[in-house]
Protein backbone atom coordinates (compact mmCIF):
# COMPACT_ATOMS: atom_id res chain seq x y z
CA UNK A 1 0.00 0.00 0.00
CA UNK A 2 2.74 2.42 0.88
CA UNK A 3 4.25 2.02 -2.59
CA UNK A 4 0.98 3.18 -4.15
CA UNK A 5 0.78 6.17 -1.81
CA UNK A 6 4.38 7.11 -2.46
CA UNK A 7 3.60 7.11 -6.17
CA UNK A 8 0.57 9.35 -5.61
CA UNK A 9 2.51 11.76 -3.39
CA UNK A 10 5.37 11.93 -5.88
CA UNK A 11 3.11 12.76 -8.81
CA UNK A 12 1.03 15.19 -6.79
CA UNK A 13 4.11 17.09 -5.64
CA UNK A 14 4.87 17.91 -9.26
CA UNK A 15 2.01 20.44 -9.19
CA UNK A 16 3.85 22.84 -7.35
CA UNK A 17 5.49 25.18 0.86
CA UNK A 18 3.52 26.95 4.64
CA UNK A 19 -0.57 25.53 6.34
CA UNK A 20 -3.36 27.51 4.99
CA UNK A 21 -5.27 28.68 1.97
CA UNK A 22 -3.61 31.53 0.09
CA UNK A 23 -6.58 32.89 -1.87
CA UNK A 24 -4.51 35.61 -3.51
CA UNK A 25 -2.20 33.09 -5.16
CA UNK A 26 -4.88 30.35 -5.37
CA UNK A 27 -2.65 27.97 -3.43
CA UNK A 28 -3.26 25.49 -0.62
CA UNK A 29 -0.11 25.12 1.50
CA UNK A 30 0.03 22.07 3.75
CA UNK A 31 2.20 23.14 6.67
CA UNK A 32 2.21 22.35 10.38
CA UNK A 33 1.56 25.12 12.91
CA UNK A 34 1.74 22.87 15.95
CA UNK A 35 2.44 23.80 19.57
CA UNK A 36 4.10 21.88 22.37
CA UNK A 37 1.39 19.91 24.15
CA UNK A 38 -0.97 19.63 21.18
CA UNK A 39 -2.77 16.30 21.51
CA UNK A 40 -5.02 14.47 19.06
CA UNK A 41 -6.57 11.01 19.46
CA UNK A 42 -7.44 9.23 16.23
CA UNK A 43 -9.48 6.12 15.45
CA UNK A 44 -7.93 4.10 12.63
CA UNK A 45 -10.15 1.68 10.68
CA UNK A 46 -8.47 -0.85 8.38
CA UNK A 47 -10.35 -3.39 6.25
CA UNK A 48 -9.18 -5.71 3.48
CA UNK A 49 -12.19 -7.48 1.93
CA UNK A 50 -11.98 -10.87 0.29
CA UNK A 51 -14.80 -11.82 -2.06
CA UNK A 52 -15.98 -15.41 -1.79
CA UNK A 53 -18.86 -16.00 -4.22
CA UNK A 54 -21.57 -13.53 -3.20
CA UNK A 55 -20.17 -13.16 0.31
CA UNK A 56 -17.63 -10.66 1.57
CA UNK A 57 -15.20 -11.76 4.25
CA UNK A 58 -12.17 -9.92 5.62
CA UNK A 59 -8.53 -10.74 6.08
CA UNK A 60 -8.34 -7.57 8.20
CA UNK A 61 -11.22 -5.77 9.89
CA UNK A 62 -10.14 -3.76 12.92
CA UNK A 63 -10.24 -0.38 14.62
CA UNK A 64 -7.32 1.02 16.58
CA UNK A 65 -6.99 4.17 18.66
CA UNK A 66 -3.75 6.13 18.71
CA UNK A 67 -2.71 9.28 20.54
CA UNK A 68 -0.30 11.84 19.08
CA UNK A 69 1.31 14.42 21.37
CA UNK A 70 3.71 17.19 20.35
CA UNK A 71 6.66 16.88 22.74
CA UNK A 72 8.49 19.93 21.40
CA UNK A 73 8.05 22.62 18.77
CA UNK A 74 10.73 24.90 17.32
CA UNK A 75 11.67 26.73 14.14
CA UNK A 76 13.43 23.55 13.02
CA UNK A 77 10.43 21.25 13.42
CA UNK A 78 8.41 19.06 15.76
CA UNK A 79 8.76 15.90 17.85
CA UNK A 80 5.53 13.87 18.00
CA UNK A 81 5.04 10.91 20.35
CA UNK A 82 2.84 8.05 19.12
CA UNK A 83 0.97 5.99 21.74
CA UNK A 84 -1.30 3.03 20.84
CA UNK A 85 -4.45 3.05 23.00
CA UNK A 86 -6.08 -0.25 22.03
CA UNK A 87 -7.71 -2.20 19.21
CA UNK A 88 -11.12 -3.76 18.58
CA UNK A 89 -11.64 -6.58 16.07
CA UNK A 90 -14.53 -7.82 13.96
CA UNK A 91 -16.26 -11.08 14.93
CA UNK A 92 -15.00 -14.38 13.52
CA UNK A 93 -18.22 -14.74 11.52
CA UNK A 94 -17.06 -12.24 8.90
CA UNK A 95 -13.35 -13.10 8.94
CA UNK A 96 -11.35 -15.45 6.75
CA UNK A 97 -9.21 -18.12 8.41
CA UNK A 98 -6.26 -15.81 7.90
CA UNK A 99 -8.22 -13.02 9.57
CA UNK A 100 -9.08 -15.18 12.58
CA UNK A 101 -5.41 -15.99 13.11
CA UNK A 102 -4.60 -12.31 12.79
CA UNK A 103 -7.04 -11.47 15.58
CA UNK A 104 -5.44 -14.04 17.88
CA UNK A 105 -2.03 -12.64 17.14
CA UNK A 106 -3.17 -9.06 17.59
CA UNK A 107 -4.85 -9.66 20.93
CA UNK A 108 -1.78 -11.47 22.22
CA UNK A 109 0.54 -8.59 21.38
CA UNK A 110 -1.47 -5.56 22.46
CA UNK A 111 0.11 -5.25 25.91
CA UNK A 112 3.59 -5.27 24.35
CA UNK A 113 2.70 -2.84 21.57
CA UNK A 114 1.39 -0.31 24.08
CA UNK A 115 4.87 -0.13 25.59
CA UNK A 116 6.38 0.95 22.28
CA UNK A 117 6.06 4.72 21.85
CA UNK A 118 7.95 5.91 18.79
CA UNK A 119 8.81 9.60 18.56
CA UNK A 120 8.47 10.98 15.03
CA UNK A 121 10.56 13.97 14.03
CA UNK A 122 9.37 16.40 11.34
CA UNK A 123 10.87 19.46 9.71
CA UNK A 124 9.37 22.94 10.15
CA UNK A 125 6.62 22.18 7.64
CA UNK A 126 5.50 18.96 9.35
CA UNK A 127 7.17 16.66 6.81
CA UNK A 128 8.17 13.37 8.44
CA UNK A 129 11.95 13.09 8.68
CA UNK A 130 12.91 10.28 11.05
CA UNK A 131 11.97 8.16 14.06
CA UNK A 132 14.02 9.56 16.92
CA UNK A 133 14.06 6.42 19.08
CA UNK A 134 14.18 3.87 16.26
CA UNK A 135 16.94 1.80 17.91
CA UNK A 136 14.90 1.50 21.10
CA UNK A 137 11.78 0.48 19.17
CA UNK A 138 13.71 -2.12 17.18
CA UNK A 139 15.13 -3.54 20.40
CA UNK A 140 11.64 -3.73 21.90
CA UNK A 141 10.42 -5.40 18.71
CA UNK A 142 12.92 -8.23 19.13
CA UNK A 143 11.51 -8.93 22.58
CA UNK A 144 8.00 -8.62 21.15
CA UNK A 145 8.73 -11.18 18.44
CA UNK A 146 10.13 -13.75 20.85
CA UNK A 147 7.33 -13.40 23.42
CA UNK A 148 4.56 -13.40 20.86
CA UNK A 149 5.73 -16.47 18.98
CA UNK A 150 5.99 -18.44 22.22
CA UNK A 151 2.48 -17.35 23.20
CA UNK A 152 0.84 -17.99 19.83
CA UNK A 153 2.21 -21.51 19.41
CA UNK A 154 1.41 -22.43 23.00
CA UNK A 155 -2.20 -21.24 22.60
CA UNK A 156 -2.66 -22.75 19.14
CA UNK A 157 -0.26 -25.65 18.37
CA UNK A 158 -2.01 -26.11 15.00
CA UNK A 159 -0.21 -22.99 13.76
CA UNK A 160 2.91 -25.13 13.37
CA UNK A 161 1.16 -26.82 10.42
CA UNK A 162 0.64 -23.47 8.72
CA UNK A 163 4.05 -21.96 9.37
CA UNK A 164 7.01 -23.23 11.36
CA UNK A 165 7.69 -21.46 14.64
CA UNK A 166 11.22 -20.49 13.63
CA UNK A 167 9.97 -19.12 10.30
CA UNK A 168 7.34 -17.01 12.05
CA UNK A 169 9.90 -15.55 14.42
CA UNK A 170 12.29 -14.79 11.56
CA UNK A 171 9.50 -13.08 9.64
CA UNK A 172 8.65 -10.85 12.61
CA UNK A 173 12.29 -9.99 13.24
CA UNK A 174 12.80 -9.11 9.57
CA UNK A 175 9.85 -6.71 9.68
CA UNK A 176 11.72 -4.35 12.04
CA UNK A 177 15.41 -4.65 11.26
CA UNK A 178 15.89 -1.07 10.06
CA UNK A 179 14.27 2.31 10.54
CA UNK A 180 12.86 1.99 7.03
CA UNK A 181 11.05 -1.16 8.19
CA UNK A 182 9.49 0.76 11.08
CA UNK A 183 7.88 3.22 8.68
CA UNK A 184 5.88 0.31 7.26
CA UNK A 185 4.77 -0.69 10.76
CA UNK A 186 3.50 2.84 11.44
CA UNK A 187 2.07 3.57 8.02
CA UNK A 188 -0.81 5.58 9.50
CA UNK A 189 1.66 8.41 10.17
CA UNK A 190 2.40 8.53 6.46
CA UNK A 191 -1.34 8.56 5.70
CA UNK A 192 -1.83 11.53 8.07
CA UNK A 193 1.24 13.61 7.27
CA UNK A 194 2.24 12.50 3.76
CA UNK A 195 1.21 15.79 2.12
CA UNK A 196 2.89 18.13 4.64
CA UNK A 197 5.44 20.41 3.04
CA UNK A 198 3.66 20.46 -0.31
CA UNK A 199 1.66 23.15 -2.11
CA UNK A 200 -1.37 22.54 -4.34
CA UNK A 201 -3.21 24.76 -6.79
CA UNK A 202 -6.83 25.56 -5.83
CA UNK A 203 -8.30 23.89 -8.90
CA UNK A 204 -9.06 20.54 -10.51
CA UNK A 205 -5.91 19.18 -12.12
CA UNK A 206 -5.50 16.03 -14.20
CA UNK A 207 -2.18 14.65 -15.38
CA UNK A 208 -2.19 11.79 -17.88
CA UNK A 209 0.56 9.52 -19.16
CA UNK A 210 0.77 6.21 -21.00
CA UNK A 211 -0.02 4.23 -17.83
CA UNK A 212 -2.95 6.19 -16.42
CA UNK A 213 -4.11 9.45 -14.89
CA UNK A 214 -3.79 11.37 -11.63
CA UNK A 215 -6.56 13.76 -10.61
CA UNK A 216 -6.00 16.28 -7.81
CA UNK A 217 -8.33 18.75 -6.11
CA UNK A 218 -7.46 21.06 -3.24
CA UNK A 219 -9.39 23.88 -1.63
CA UNK A 220 -11.72 24.80 1.20
CA UNK A 221 -13.06 21.94 3.26
CA UNK A 222 -16.76 21.24 3.64
CA UNK A 223 -18.33 23.04 6.63
CA UNK A 224 -18.75 21.13 9.87
CA UNK A 225 -19.47 22.03 13.47
CA UNK A 226 -15.77 21.98 14.36
CA UNK A 227 -14.43 23.74 11.27
CA UNK A 228 -13.32 27.22 10.42
CA UNK A 229 -13.37 29.14 7.17
CA UNK A 230 -9.71 28.30 6.59
CA UNK A 231 -9.95 24.51 6.99
CA UNK A 232 -8.95 22.76 3.77
CA UNK A 233 -8.85 19.44 1.93
CA UNK A 234 -6.56 17.66 -0.54
CA UNK A 235 -8.08 14.96 -2.79
CA UNK A 236 -5.97 12.77 -5.07
CA UNK A 237 -7.15 9.92 -7.28
CA UNK A 238 -4.74 7.90 -9.34
CA UNK A 239 -5.67 5.28 -11.93
CA UNK A 240 -2.94 3.05 -13.31
CA UNK A 241 -3.35 0.31 -15.92
CA UNK A 242 -1.11 -2.73 -16.24
CA UNK A 243 -0.87 -4.36 -19.65
CA UNK A 244 -1.48 -8.10 -20.15
CA UNK A 245 2.27 -8.55 -20.68
CA UNK A 246 3.02 -6.83 -17.37
CA UNK A 247 0.37 -8.85 -15.58
CA UNK A 248 1.79 -12.10 -16.96
CA UNK A 249 5.32 -11.11 -15.94
CA UNK A 250 4.20 -10.23 -12.42
CA UNK A 251 1.91 -13.19 -11.71
CA UNK A 252 3.22 -15.02 -8.67
CA UNK A 253 4.79 -13.55 -5.56
CA UNK A 254 5.21 -10.03 -6.93
CA UNK A 255 1.65 -9.82 -8.14
CA UNK A 256 0.29 -11.15 -4.85
CA UNK A 257 2.15 -8.37 -3.02
CA UNK A 258 0.69 -5.84 -5.43
CA UNK A 259 -2.97 -6.82 -5.56
CA UNK A 260 -3.51 -9.64 -3.08
CA UNK A 261 -3.73 -13.42 -3.40
CA UNK A 262 -7.48 -13.42 -4.13
CA UNK A 263 -6.99 -11.04 -7.05
CA UNK A 264 -4.33 -13.33 -8.50
CA UNK A 265 -6.79 -16.23 -8.19
CA UNK A 266 -9.46 -14.26 -10.03
CA UNK A 267 -6.99 -13.29 -12.75
CA UNK A 268 -6.10 -16.94 -13.25
CA UNK A 269 -9.81 -17.76 -13.63
CA UNK A 270 -10.23 -14.98 -16.19
CA UNK A 271 -7.15 -16.26 -18.03
CA UNK A 272 -8.75 -19.71 -18.42
CA UNK A 273 -11.74 -18.11 -20.17
CA UNK A 274 -9.76 -15.98 -22.60
CA UNK A 275 -7.00 -16.33 -25.15
CA UNK A 276 -4.54 -14.27 -23.13
CA UNK A 277 -3.83 -12.54 -19.85
CA UNK A 278 -6.17 -9.67 -18.96
CA UNK A 279 -4.96 -6.19 -18.20
CA UNK A 280 -5.80 -4.81 -14.75
CA UNK A 281 -6.70 -1.34 -13.56
CA UNK A 282 -5.69 -0.09 -10.11
CA UNK A 283 -7.39 2.97 -8.62
CA UNK A 284 -5.96 4.56 -5.50
CA UNK A 285 -7.85 7.40 -3.82
CA UNK A 286 -6.44 9.43 -0.94
CA UNK A 287 -8.28 12.28 0.81
CA UNK A 288 -7.02 14.33 3.74
CA UNK A 289 -9.00 17.02 5.56
CA UNK A 290 -7.08 19.54 7.69
CA UNK A 291 -7.70 22.16 10.32
CA UNK A 292 -6.18 25.53 9.56
CA UNK A 293 -3.24 24.75 11.88
CA UNK A 294 -2.24 21.79 9.71
CA UNK A 295 -3.46 18.99 11.98
CA UNK A 296 -5.28 16.32 9.94
CA UNK A 297 -8.96 15.93 10.83
CA UNK A 298 -9.41 12.73 8.89
CA UNK A 299 -7.98 10.77 6.01
CA UNK A 300 -9.50 8.15 3.72
CA UNK A 301 -7.49 5.79 1.52
CA UNK A 302 -9.13 3.29 -0.83
CA UNK A 303 -7.49 0.90 -3.28
CA UNK A 304 -9.72 -0.71 -5.95
CA UNK A 305 -8.87 -3.18 -8.68
CA UNK A 306 -10.59 -4.65 -11.70
CA UNK A 307 -9.54 -6.92 -14.57
CA UNK A 308 -9.99 -5.57 -18.10
CA UNK A 309 -10.95 -8.48 -20.34
CA UNK A 310 -12.42 -6.72 -23.36
CA UNK A 311 -15.45 -9.00 -23.16
CA UNK A 312 -17.45 -7.16 -20.52
CA UNK A 313 -17.06 -4.36 -18.02
CA UNK A 314 -15.69 -6.00 -14.88
CA UNK A 315 -16.66 -4.57 -11.50
CA UNK A 316 -14.05 -2.53 -9.66
CA UNK A 317 -13.77 -3.96 -6.15
CA UNK A 318 -12.26 -2.48 -3.02
CA UNK A 319 -9.15 -4.36 -1.93
CA UNK A 320 -7.93 -2.10 0.86
CA UNK A 321 -9.81 0.54 2.88
CA UNK A 322 -8.26 2.78 5.55
CA UNK A 323 -10.02 5.56 7.42
CA UNK A 324 -8.50 7.69 10.19
CA UNK A 325 -10.71 10.14 12.07
CA UNK A 326 -10.02 12.33 15.09
CA UNK A 327 -12.06 11.57 18.21
CA UNK A 328 -10.50 13.95 20.71
CA UNK A 329 -8.22 16.98 20.45
CA UNK A 330 -6.54 19.56 22.62
CA UNK A 331 -4.65 22.38 20.92
CA UNK A 332 -2.44 24.72 22.95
Amino acid sequence: MKKFLLLVFTIVSAFVCQAQINSKDSIVNVVAYFNKGDTVIYEYTHMTPKYVGKDTLYDINMKSKIQLVVLSASDEGYRIEYTPLGTTYASDSILTEFGKIGVKMGKATESIEKKMKPVFVTDEYGTLVKIENSKQIMSQWKKYADECVKYWYKEDPEMEKLIKKKDMKEMLLNSAKTEADLWNLYEEMFLLFGYHGQAFGMKDTTVANENGTTYVYSGKDQPDEYGTDEDYVVFAKQTVSFSPETVQALVGGKMEQLVGEDMVDSLNKVFKKTTGWPAIEVTNTHIVRYWTNGWPKETTTVKKLRPITGEKEEESKTRDFRFIEWTNRRFQ
